[in-house]
C-alpha cells in the first residue's frame, strides 16, 4: 500500500490525537483520587490524606496546601485510590447523638463489618493490636447507628437489646435470622458471624440482580 505525504500526515494527526486523548484520561484519573460530598450536595474532588474521628485531611484539586474538613460539613467521602468510603454515623455508645463520626467501608454491602482498628478513634484506645482485630462493629446502609458485633458483646445476656438491634438489621432475610438464633444458642465464634454477614450480602445482591 502506497502512502502519500497527505495520507501520512493524516495518519500522524490521528495518532497524535489518540495519544493526547489517552493522556488526558490518565491525567483526569490521576487527578480524581477522591472526593467528598458537602451538605449542600456539592462534589469536591480531592486527595484524602488522613482520617480521624471527626475530620478528614484532604488536598483539593488545584490547591497545594491540605485542609481539614469537619464531619459536620459533609455527607460522605470516597477514596478512589484505596477504594474506600467514609460515611457518617453514630456508634451505639454515643447516647447523646450530638455529633456523628466517620466510619470506613471497604466492601459493597449493604451490611458492613468494621474492625475496631478501622474505627477512627481506635488508635488512642490503648488496646493491643490483637484485641483490636477481634472486635467488630456492624453497620447497615440506611440505618444511622453502628453496633458492636462480636460474640462476647452480642450474646452477652446483659446486652439483650444489642442482639435485638442486630436482628432487626437482618429482618429482611429469614435465613440470616435463623442463623443468628442458632448462634445465640451455641455461642458462635467471630468467623461464623463474619460468614453470616457475607452470606447476607450475597443473597441481597442476588435479589437485586433479579429485580
Amino acid at each position: 500500500m502506497h502512502f502519500t505525504k497527505q495520507n501520512w500526515s493524516r495518519s500522524l494527526t490521528i495518532v497524535l490525537l489518540l495519544t493526547m486523548l489517552s493522556l488526558t484520561k490518565m491525567v483526569s484519573a490521576q487527578a480524581h483520587q477522591g472526593f467528598y460530598v458537602t451538605n449542600s450536595n456539592d462534589t469536591v474532588y480531592c486527595e484524602i490524606l488522613s482520617t480521624s474521628e471527626n475530620f478528614l485531611q484532604v488536598r483539593r484539586e488545584g490547591e497545594k496546601r491540605p485542609i481539614m474538613v469537619k464531619s459536620n460539613d459533609i455527607i460522605s467521602a470516597h477514596d478512589l485510590v484505596k477504594n474506600r468510603r467514609y460515611i457518617l454515623s453514630y456508634h451505639e455508645t454515643n447516647k447523646k447523638r450530638k455529633k456523628p463520626r466517620f466510619f470506613c467501608l471497604e466492601d459493597a454491602g449493604p451490611m458492613h463489618l468494621i474492625p475496631e482498628n478501622d474505627l477512627m478513634f481506635s488508635a488512642s484506645s490503648g488496646q493491643s493490636e490483637i484485641s483490636k482485630f477481634r472486635i467488630y462493629n456492624i453497620y447497615k446502609e440506611g440505618v444511622d447507628t453502628v453496633y458492636y458485633y462480636n460474640p462476647d458483646g452480642l450474646f452477652n445476656p446483659e446486652f439483650a437489646d444489642r442482639l435485638a438491634h442486630v436482628k432487626a438489621l437482618f429482618a429482611d432475610d429469614e435465613i440470616a435470622i435463623k442463623a443468628l438464633e442458632h448462634d445465640f444458642n451455641t455461642k458462635s465464634n467471630q468467623n461464623a458471624l463474619n460468614q453470616l454477614v457475607k452470606d447476607y450480602n450475597l443473597r441481597y445482591q442476588e435479589k437485586q440482580k433479579g429485580l
